[in-house]
């Protein structure tokens, strides 16, 4: 992992930390297609090939990095740069699971990203990204006190006076340090509010939630904080705390069923809860699957159903709209 995940996971591997979460959730076929958003050089990608995955990866166009993105150490190809419009060269419903790790605190516009990763995901497929939560006491790019809320040029400028420096800067002065910072800090770094998040990937995804909860549990042996919090986790406000001030966790599926063509941009409504978001909206939209059902077992509904296996453990239904229904009917995600 990079960045604020290595703080998080120790030496954890990307790939069991994919696995544990996903398992409860009929694991990570071992036949999947998945795709590493924000890959950089290749590190978890190697990773999960090493785990006999077929994975590849997917990063912006850096030259500095375009060299060593070609070919991994195997000669094949596994590494891809989106274009200039940050569009994935990949077809769509192409992908079975989507991961990353310290990247969406990156992404300028999460609209673009989102809707990128849900395109090229298979109906049923699910989409996990690790990244610094916006009110962190120490922001983990630029080492400024919660400089993913704050970027004020005093604060920044002071603590480069004081030396902090990260491991790109090593040798650079105060003044210099403090505009490559300031620079990057509203240029290089996003820390969108949860709503903003929830209402991103639900414009996109019929089922998004945030499970902090499952990624302490996953990593608590190889990570000391995880160590400690794996036990009260579950009490009241804690995982929320750990959500706001040090790691958020977004877990999201693409509806089993969906509609041709690109995304809809819509605001429609939502409903939140504590651990999961279910959406409400057009029928037209892309999150269009009435509902997602556990061990195979199909809600009554009185109506025609056509039924596909879109996950292990899992059975999509599909119904037939009811005689008369408006076009604007609620759809219901259940899990």
């Amino acid at each position: 992992m990079t960045n604020c995940e290595l703080e998080a996971a120790g030496n954890q591997s990307m790939t069991l930390v994919c696995e544990a979460i996903m398992a409860s959730r009929g694991g990570i076929p071992s036949e999947a297609r998945i795709l590493d958003f924000g890959c950089g050089q290749g590190r978890h990608v190697r990773e999960f090939r090493a785990a006999s995955y077929d994975v590849v990866g997917v990063d912006r166009f850096h030259e500095e990095l375009d060299v060593p993105r070609s070919p991994l150490h195997d000669g094949q190809e596994y590494l891809y740069s989106s274009d200039a419009q940050g569009r994935f060269p990949f077809a769509s419903d192409s992908f079975d699971f989507c991961y990353s790790t310290s990247v969406f605190e990156h992404v300028m516009d999460y609209d673009q990203a989102v809707s990128g990763i849900w395109r090229v995901l298979r109906p049923g497929a699910w989409t996990l990204h690790i990244f610094p939560a916006r009110w962190r006491p120490v922001e983990p790019h630029i080492f400024t006190p919660f400089g993913g809320r704050f970027q004020h040029p005093a604060v920044i400028s002071l603590w480069a006076h004081l030396g902090i420096r990260n491991s790109f800067q090593k040798g650079l002065g105060a003044e210099q340090t403090a505009a490559r910072n300031l620079t990057y800090s509203r240029t290089g770094i996003n820390y969108p509010p949860k709503r903003e998040i929830v209402r991103s990937f639900g414009r996109y995804f019929g089922h998004v939630e945030f499970i902090e909860r499952e990624f302490v549990s996953a990593i608590r042996e190889v990570s000391r904080l995880s160590g400690l919090l794996a036990p009260v986790i579950s009490w009241p406000g804690v995982e929320a705390l750990y959500r706001d001030f040090h790691t958020r966790v977004v877990l999201a599926r693409k509806s089993c069923s969906v509609t041709s063509g690109s995304a809809a941009r819509t605001s429609a409504p939502m409903r939140t809860s504590n651990s999961a978001t279910r959406m409400e909206g057009d029928s037209s939209h892309p999150r269009t699957c009435p509902c997602v059902v556990r061990s195979g077992k199909e809600v009554d509904s009185g109506r025609p159903t056509t039924a596909t296996t879109a996950w292990p453990g899992t059975l999509c239904v599909r119904r037939a709209p009811a005689p008369g229904a408006h076009r604007g009917h609620r759809e219901r995600h259940r899990r």
